[in-house]
């Protein structure tokens, strides 16, 4: 048998001799209190019944039983034992028998002869283990015989068999009563250790449900919850709530170089030393794919960005992952609750702003959310929903920049530049736009109608003139979409060497005064 096994059941075994306890200390104790007061009734009839030395012999005698029982009565309240509770069974049915057995030793009275038949009935009840109510079950009826053989036996034929019949019955009757407690003790602590094992695997599950199987650290849901709780809590402490997106730089290069089990251990290592570099304060989570964020509190907007610092300065050190010896670094993005007017779900976005622009500016630094950056949020909203809205064909439009060949002194080519003149907003930069157009996921509709109208144009240009076409990384990636854009090319009909695409992160920029056209 394991040694689990094992330890299950000595805890089972443990926790029924508890509940038997439990069960028979009241049955003890009440018999403990009947002969208490049994004896103190006996101890004012033994007056009446009794004169000169008898009386006070067998009043004595009664009343110092009835006070040893009293005295186990209060004694057992705190039993914790078996052994306690049959040592106190076998007091009680010994008060009982030494009680008769003198009270034979004056005189012999057949009528009383029955009385060890009682207890024959009476020990195996109050016994709280089977052998104390065989051992005094066998003394109450040796004890019978005894006197029988001692003072008259012609009661011998009678109560042999009498007492046999009754110590079956009794022990029987005993048994019985054993095995119900048992059966009802065991079946209440089966059902107590199903609830245990219930309430056990929802905590496995609401843990699981929260926690970042690879990790082991708090998952994107559980992260959102607590968002919710600190933010409350700080509130009401008068403490600032701060948040930080931590991303990975880096960390794709070596997944695909070295595997996912390598990228996994990566990942499981990079929150150990981020949770190392952070007070135990500090809430940690897991939220995406080599995407971390923290909860904390910070006295100022600084200090919470110094806190980033710290966290991108961890991540510079190589990691040693066994077989091969990594570096890969981490770009922050913080903000803090400044206004409490500002839902922790908006901290999110801010944060994620600054982290965007740490990583357009400079990875591997920590950028904090600030005022101008929550009006440029505004302005991203607001030309966000207007490109939702806009008519794609009416108002977009290609302008072209000269593309000039010193040698030759002529114009071989021309760059085409996006241009968005909204019915909302009027004249969008196309920095912005376009930045917009790739966060919403709009920006293959934007490539697709910008590429029609350069395809239109460059037919009507001499066939030695080329053009440049810049897409989008989201346009490469999407499978669909590059597709589309080599269909728009084959329906032009234009010779594809003509087309030079160029890929670039933010894509069709262009400025207008660089570019000589209106």
């Amino acid at each position: 048998m394991q040694p689990g096994a094992t330890a299950t059941l000595s805890n089972a075994s443990e926790r029924l001799k508890q509940e038997t306890v439990h069960v028979f200390t009241p049955i003890v104790r009440m018999f403990m209190l009947l002969i208490s007061a049994y004896y103190v009734i006996n101890t004012f009839g033994h007056f009446v019944t009794e004169t000169g030395w008898e009386a006070l012999y067998f009043a004595s005698l009664s009343a110092i039983s009835s006070l040893a029982a009293a005295l186990y009565y209060f004694d057992l309240k705190d039993a914790n034992s078996i052994l306690k509770l049959e040592f106190a069974s076998v007091v009680g049915n010994g008060l009982l028998l030494i009680n008769l057995l003198f009270s034979f030793s004056t005189s012999f009275d057949g009528n009383m002869l029955v009385y060890f038949i009682l207890m024959v009935f009476v020990f195996p009840m109050t016994g709280v283990s089977l052998r104390v109510s065989l051992l005094f079950s066998a003394v109450a009826l040796g004890s019978l015989y005894a006197v029988i053989l001692a003072y008259d036996t012609s009661y011998l034929q009678d109560y042999i068999y009498i007492g046999m019949a009754s110590i079956v019955v009794a022990l029987g009757g005993s048994l019985m009563l054993r095995r119900v407690i048992l059966s009802a003790l065991n079946a209440k602590l089966d059902a107590a250790q199903r609830k245990v094992e219930a309430v056990e695997a929802a905590e496995r599950a609401t843990k699981l449900a929260v926690t970042d199987n690879l990790t082991g650290l708090p998952n994107r849901r559980d992260f959102f919850r607590m968002l919710d709780e600190r933010a409350s809590e700080y509130e009401e402490k008068g403490k600032t709530l701060a948040v930080l997106l931590i991303d990975l730089d880096g960390f794709k290069p070596v997944n695909d170089t070295y595997g996912h089990s390598t990228g996994d251990d990566l990942l499981i290592t990079v929150g150990e030393r981020l949770k190392e570099a952070l007070s135990d304060d500090v809430y940690l989570a897991r939220i995406g794919g080599d995407e971390f964020a923290a909860i904390t509190s910070a006295e100022t907007p600084l200090a919470a960005k110094a806190i980033g610092d710290k966290l991108c300065e961890a991540m510079r050190a190589p990691f040693n992952l066994g077989r091969v010896l990594v570096h890969v670094g981490a770009t922050v993005g913080a903000a803090t609750r400044e206004d409490a007017g500002t839902s922790p779900s908006n901290l999110v976005e801010y944060a994620d702003y600054a982290l965007y622009n740490a990583k357009r500016s400079k990875k591997g630094t920590c950028k904090l959310f600030t005022t101008s950056d929550a009006g440029a949020m505004t302005h991203l909203f607001i030309v966000d929903q207007a490109l939702r809205r806009c008519n794609l064909e009416r108002e977009l439009s290609v302008v072209y920049q000269p593309q000039f060949d010193m040698v030759q002194n002529r114009v071989t080519g021309f760059e085409a530049l996006a241009r968005w003149n909204s019915s909302e907003l009027g004249k969008v930069n196309p920095d912005t736009f376009i930045t917009v157009a790739e966060t919403s996921g709009m920006i293959s509709d934007v490539t697709q109608v910008l590429l029609q109208k350069a395809m239109t144009a460059l037919k009507t240009w001499p066939s030695d003139v080329t053009l440049s076409f810049n897409l989008s990384v989201h346009d490469v990636l999407d499978v669909a979409s590059i597709a589309r854009v080599l269909e728009i090319v084959k329906d032009a009909g234009i010779e594809p060497s003509r087309i030079c695409f160029e890929i670039t992160e933010t894509v069709m920029m262009g400025d207008i005064e660089k570019a000589g056209v209106a």
